[in-house]
């Protein structure tokens, strides 16, 4: 935006096929849309319109930063946690905002959190996709695993801790179809 902070967004509609499209295209429209503010009051926005078109039981769960230099307003309906790296002390940190997915109620309460980022710092915004993946036994990976796969490549660049998270969870299915969306939005300070 015009101030020289940025918009980072991680979302799954709730459902599968052309409704859960349908929802995720309502949402991009609205995200494109809003006036850029503050994240809690852009969530508010599309929980407003997700009411008002009246979609059943669909749902669109997000989480949305806003990076404005070292300062992070983080958000959340519906998420799993964020995970926070803060490489200064070397701890890696999990970010739940309870709350229920957007188009749930018309009177909805979005909480929001301040983080710092500092350099080495890193932010992990993800799906359920991953940590709930299955393998052939029925067995979940698991968001131990996914936090311990983060940590083992926190000083790599972000591709590679992508591409190792995608290649663990290859793994743990074990040729078997993946039965939900994966999503991941990774940042790295500088």
């Amino acid at each position: 935006s015009s101030d020289g902070s940025f918009y980072a967004n991680c979302g799954e509609a709730t459902g599968h096929g052309l409704t859960a499209g349908t929802i995720v295209s309502i949402t991009k429209s609205v995200l494109v849309s809003a006036p850029l503010g503050d994240p809690k009051d852009i969530l508010l926005q599309l929980n407003k319109t997700l009411i008002k078109l009246k979609l059943g039981l669909n749902r669109m769960c997000v989480n949305m930063m806003k990076v404005k230099g070292k300062k992070v307003v983080f958000t959340s309906a519906g998420m799993p946690p964020a995970y926070h790296y803060i490489a200064k002390e070397g701890v890696m940190k999990e970010i739940l905002i309870p709350g229920l997915p957007l188009g749930s109620f018309s009177k909805m309460i979005v909480n929001t959190t301040d983080i710092t980022l500092n350099t080495g710092d890193v932010f992990v915004m993800m799906s359920d996709g991953f940590p709930e993946a299955p393998n052939p036994d029925g067995e979940l990976l698991s968001y131990e695993t996914v936090e311990k796969c983060l940590l083992d490549n926190i000083d790599k660049d972000v591709t590679t801790m992508q591409d190792e998270l995608v290649r663990i969870t290859d793994e743990w299915l074990a040729g078997g179809d993946l039965p939900d969306d994966c999503t991941m939005v990774i940042l790295k300070k500088t």
